[in-house]
Formats: C-alpha cells, structure tokens, sequence
C-alpha cells in the first residue's frame, strides 16, 4: 500500500513538473522540490526561454548537492545559454571550487570561453580566486592566454590609477 502511494505521488511529481519547471525551481532556488523532481526523473537537459538550465542555476546558486545530483540525472555539464556561459563559468564566478570540481569530472571544458572571450580561468582569476585557478590549470585550463588577458587589465588599471592619481595632485 505504502509503495502504491509513493509511486502514485511520484507520477503526480512527474505530471506536474514540465522539462523548464525544473530549471524554474532551481531558479527558485528551491532545492528540496528540485529533489523531488529529480526523484521522479524530471527532464533536466530542457532550458528555460534564454537557454538557461537547471544545472546553470545550481551552479550560480553555488548548491554543490544540486549539481552533482543533476548531472547525475543526464545535465550536459557544458551547455551554454543564450549568452554564451556555462554552469562552470558561473562556478568561477562565484569561486566554488566544489562546484567546478563537480562540472570539470563531469567534463566541463576548461577551456570553453564566453562569446566575449573570458574562459573560466580567466573568470576565476578576474574575481581573485587563486584556489580555484589554480585547480583549472591543474584541470587542463590554458594558463598562456589568461596571462595576456591579465596582463591587459593590468596595465588599463595601472593606467587608471595614474591618471586618477594627477588628477587628485593637480
């Protein structure tokens, strides 16, 4: 009788949670019901209207538990949303290296840049995460285009300061 209602409850689960409701919860936030739908084998490839998916929110929500049980429900670790990024670059931004750990055994590219130009790398090292650049690196990610990238920015902050430095003397 028990396992007729908990199989009951999940076809209801899986009836009412369509494949862009589940990046919905994620969104939310709401990661108990996003257990739950992941328990009624929800699809979780499906994206919401700008691409993104369930497992770019986990990873911006930086909820390593979500992530890994995504993936291992079928979530492409590299899939981009109408933006260009991915739920690693998202991991970078927010400099969970549990995160990225997560999508790089997954088989996160590394590697893979925004249409702008940023790869992971060069996201986690914009946002002064060194543990975890240095984890991309250990992971494949090309560190020689990342030090051109860095020493760009460097040198328009240099120049930055400077003139704001002549500007506060005069």
């Amino acid at each position: 009788m028990r396992a007729r209602a908990l199989v009951a409850a999940a076809l209801a689960v899986t009836q009412a949670v369509s494949a862009a409701a589940v990046a919905d919860l994620a969104e939310r936030a709401d990661f108990s019901a996003l257990g739950a739908a992941l328990a009624a084998r929800a699809e979780v490839k499906t994206a919401q209207a700008d691409g993104t998916t369930a497992l770019h929110w986990a990873a911006q929500h930086d909820h390593e538990p979500s992530v890994a049980a995504l993936l291992a429900a079928g979530a492409p670790p590299d899939q981009v949303n109408r933006y260009g990024v991915t739920p690693l670059s998202l991991a970078c931004i927010n400099g969970s290296a549990s995160v990225a750990d997560r999508l790089l055994a997954a088989g996160a590219d590394p590697n893979r840049a925004t249409p702008g130009g940023e790869t992971p790398l060069m996201t986690a090292a914009r946002a002064g995460r060194a543990p975890l650049a240095r984890a991309l690196v250990a992971r494949g990610a090309e560190p020689e285009e990342a030090k051109s990238w860095l020493e760009k920015h460097e040198n328009n902050l240099r120049a930055a300061l400077t003139e704001q430095a002549s500007a506060q003397q005069r």
